[in-house]
């Protein structure tokens, strides 16, 4: 654990394996007074915390959980994989990574079949950073305990306390979610812009591959007093391409595309372009894309850390669809996304005319 008031430490090349969650017996003979849901591998309260080439595996815990009201941590080719509970409380907290502080950054790493979320920036109160990131599969030994999402980036608070805090904006670029259990990429009820969405890639999530539900903008709340959910309307996307879902999603929400690809989303044309799902008149084929075989994205890393070189996702020039799918990289080569989320067409000072709430 790196404690508050710590900073600029870097961590590097090791692993973190077998780190148990404590049972109820056990907690009994510390004479605990409280129950704990969960274990962690890599804790970080600290600033400026960079975690380098780790992993984090077959743990009963979280495996890297970032927090503190002056964090900054980093996680660089880190992986998080086969950290699944044991009961119904612990299946349902052992994430790949959380993001639970004042902000952090995570660059080319991977979660895989973790018991709950691979990714979670659940109230976090500072921007969190998502690049070059995979998600593939969730732990589904759980009997729908856990929440199974690749990547839950929204979350700030439906408490309507919370309307006097700065919400935080996320930046979700060059990411890949397939094989959840619920959701791929999911907005989680953010009462503001969840994220910026850049050139991400979803493949056959079990609810939806971009699920943009957020909270209200005015912070009506419901009955029970918790800020009620709308269709999203303050997402950016731009650049993502999305293919087949395993047809979980209620009736709830207006639904583009005709594999409900982008799910209750009511966003502006201006800040919703060169998606697949913006072409109403085409529906994707597996051959669109070179390959579908999810087992590439777990191959063995380069000597460096990089993430291996894979086919998965990537478009087939052959395909029956390419033209139109090709016009989207073909954008997209023009244009960046900041740190900040601003969308901007490389070597100018350009960006596109968003509109902002």
């Amino acid at each position: 654990m790196v404690w508050k008031n710590t900073q600029d430490i870097t961590f590097k090349d090791f692993d973190c394996t077998r780190v148990p969650a404590l049972t109820y017996n056990e907690l009994v003979e510390m004479k605990s007074s409280k129950l704990t849901t969960q274990s962690e591998c890599f804790t970080s309260y600290g600033k400026n915390i960079h975690f380098n080439r780790m992993r984090a595996y077959n743990n009963r815990a979280i495996g890297f959980y970032f927090l503190g009201t002056t964090s900054y941590n980093i996680a660089y080719r880190c992986d998080a994989f086969n950290n699944i509970g044991y009961d119904s409380a612990t299946l349902g907290n052992c994430d790949g990574f959380g993001a639970h502080g004042t902000g952090a950054k995570f660059l080319e790493c991977r979660a895989w079949d973790n018991s709950d979320d691979n990714y979670d920036c659940i109230n976090s109160e500072g921007k969190n950073i998502f690049d070059t990131c995979w998600s593939f599969r969730i732990n589904l030994d759980a009997n729908n305990i856990q929440d199974g999402t690749g990547m839950k980036v929204g979350g700030f608070n439906k408490d309507p306390a919370a309307k006097s805090k700065k919400i935080p904006a996320h930046v979700v670029r060059n990411c890949i979610t397939t094989m959840a259990k619920n959701n791929g990429f999911y907005a989680n009820h953010q009462p503001g812009k969840a994220a910026t969405w850049f050139n991400n890639r979803a493949y056959n999530n079990g609810r939806a591959n971009f699920e943009m539900t957020e909270g209200s903008e005015t912070w009506e709340v419901d009955s029970s007093g918790k800020v009620v959910d709308i269709c999203g309307t303050r997402e950016v996307l731009f650049f993502n391409i999305a293919h087949k879902y395993n047809k979980g999603l209620k009736n709830n929400g207006s639904m583009y595309g005709t594999e409900g690809n982008l799910y209750s989303a009511n966003i502006p044309d201006k800040n919703n372009k060169f998606n697949s799902w913006n072409f109403r008149d085409i529906t994707l084929n597996d051959s669109d894309f070179l390959s579908l075989d999810v087992s590439e994205l777990a191959k063995d890393r380069a000597k460096d850390g990089a993430l291996p070189s894979v086919n998965f996702m990537k478009l087939n020039p052959k395909g029956p669809n390419y033209k139109k799918l090709k016009t989207i990289e073909d954008e997209l080569a023009k244009y960046e996304v900041t740190d900040d989320g601003a969308i901007v067409k490389k070597s100018s000072s350009y960006s596109i005319d968003l509109i902002n709430y």
